[in-house]
Formats: structure tokens, C-alpha cells, sequence
């Protein structure tokens, strides 16, 4: 838990020095703080969206109480930290429920990042989370009424990275970028 929390703290660091060069560069910079000393920058990098995970697709809503582990060793670990999905529930089953959405190497910390509130709904909602630090996996938990269940959607919107802004600079994060985004193109085409 220790490196969780490592991890986030130095996610809510940053640099203000870093979003001139990431705005160089064509990104955007998530900063919380003043400048960090250690040049490892967090970085939100836009991109498609990219239909990761469709429930529908798999043969299966996910039901109550089960937690769905996602995208292990489908990431390049090197560089992603946390990504940001717009996620969708549609064929709700009972009155209510919600699906969390959490990093693959931790237990659900007890907060929903959808919800619903009646049977047959469709409902879109953004969810930035970190990745497992161990294999860069996700978990999607189901939280219902009894009998509940709902298929769910994950469509890629933006990852969150750590650059090292004093080793590659501007023109580096743009080749780590790209590579990035191929990986996650290639992720999802499989």
C-alpha cells in the first residue's frame, strides 16, 4: 500500500514548468501543486475514444457483488499510470446499483464511480483511475440490489502518465505519446 500511495502523492505534484513544455508539445499537464523536485511530471494525454471493453460483446453483464478484472498485462507499464474511460451501464437489472472502477492490485475502497436507479436505464459517466502498479490491470466492481446485474461499456478517453521532463523534454514526450497510443490502438484491436 505503501507504493500506492507513493504513487499518488507524486501524482498530485507537479510542475508548472512542465505544462508550458507539454503545451509545446500538444498535451495537457495535471498539476495539483507548486513545482515538484523530482522531474517526474504527471501528464493527462488525450486520445480517441477507443472502445476498450464492451459487457455485451463478452456474453455477460456483470452481476452483484462480482468484480471484473480488466487489461492485465495489456498496458505498456513503463509510462501509464491511470487511465480515463467514459463508462456506460445500459440494461440495468433491479432498482438500484453501481459499477467502481479501480485499480487491479487494490480492494474496492467502497465508492462507485456510475450509479443507477432503476431497471432498464442507460447511463454514460467519466472515471479517471489509477492502473495495478503491479500488471496495469483494472477492476470493475458490481454493487446491486439483490438479482442485480448490468452490462457495462469502457471507452477509452485519456491516459495518465509520469514523464521525466529533464530526460526527453518536449520533443521526447511527444515520441513517447505516440508510442502510447499505438500500444493502446493495438490493445484494443485485440
Amino acid at each position: 500500500m505503501g507504493d500506492q500511495m507513493d504513487r499518488r502523492a507524486l501524482l498530485r505534484g507537479g510542475s508548472i514548468a512542465a505544462a508550458a513544455v507539454a503545451a509545446a508539445a500538444g498535451t495537457s499537464v495535471m498539476t495539483a501543486g507548486p513545482a515538484a523536485a523530482d522531474p517526474l511530471v504527471p501528464v493527462y494525454l488525450p486520445i480517441g475514444p477507443v472502445r476498450l471493453y464492451d459487457s455485451r460483446e463478452e456474453g455477460a453483464p456483470i452481476s452483484r457483488n462480482q468484480t471484473r478484472n480488466l487489461f492485465a498485462d495489456s498496458t505498456p507499464r513503463a509510462l501509464l499510470q491511470g487511465v480515463c474511460f467514459n463508462v456506460t451501464i445500459t440494461g440495468t437489472v433491479t432498482s438500484s446499483g453501481f459499477l467502481a472502477i479501480f485499480p487491479g492490485d487494490e480492494a474496492w475502497g467502497g465508492t462507485s464511480s456510475i450509479n443507477w436507479d432503476k431497471p432498464g436505464q442507460t447511463i454514460a459517466n467519466n472515471a479517471l483511475t489509477l492502473v495495478s502498479s503491479v500488471d496495469g490491470s483494472i477492476n470493475v466492481r458490481c454493487g446491486a440490489a439483490a438479482g442485480g446485474s448490468t452490462h457495462f461499456i469502457l471507452d477509452l478517453v485519456a491516459y495518465l502518465v509520469l514523464i521525466d521532463f529533464g530526460a526527453v523534454g518536449a520533443a521526447g514526450l511527444k515520441a513517447q505519446s505516440t508510442r502510447l497510443t499505438a500500444a493502446v490502438a493495438a490493445a484494443a484491436a485485440r
